[in-house]
């Protein structure tokens, strides 16, 4: 939703990519693919779309504002 909302189209793909780990790891999933260093320049490197790689950084960015548990 935010997602949309700053870069005009929501990313589904970005989200239930940087979040797959939660089926195995739980609430402890953002240890992996929440770096706001390299996840969204590494998103861009896999896809090819920059927009996606500021989506996944709008991800963490929320992710660690609102979550009372970011590691």
């Amino acid at each position: 939703m935010v997602a949309k909302a700053v870069l005009g189209k929501a990313y589904p793909e970005v989200d239930r990519f940087l979040d797959w780990p939660y089926k195995i790891l739980g609430p402890r999933h953002r240890v992996l693919f929440h770096d706001l260093k390299t996840t969204p320049a590494m998103v861009t490197l896999l896809t090819g779309d920059v927009r996606k790689g500021m989506a996944a950084a709008v991800h963490i960015l929320l992710d660690k504002t609102f979550s009372k548990r970011t590691r």
